[in-house]
């Protein structure tokens, strides 16, 4: 099904991709993300300073990112 507005790839060049991390992370290294940022689709790192394993998106900085990406 093909949402308004959207379309649909399967072409990995095609696909926009952003990876998070909190930088005090003890489950997921900088190295490991960094790493995951290249292969597939080549994604972007944003790491948030003082948050741990999973940021929330609650954060205003946060939310920022998101949106920024969605809508860019």
């Amino acid at each position: 099904m093909k949402a308004p507005g959207f379309f649909i790839t399967t072409r990995p060049s095609a696909w926009r991709c952003v990876r998070s991390r909190g930088a005090e992370s003890d489950l997921l290294s900088r190295e490991t993300a960094l790493a995951m940022t290249q292969r597939g689709p080549h994604a972007t790192l944003v790491e948030f300073e003082g948050v741990g394993h999973a940021p929330t998106f609650v954060d205003p900085a946060q939310i920022a990112v998101v949106t920024q990406f969605l809508f860019d």
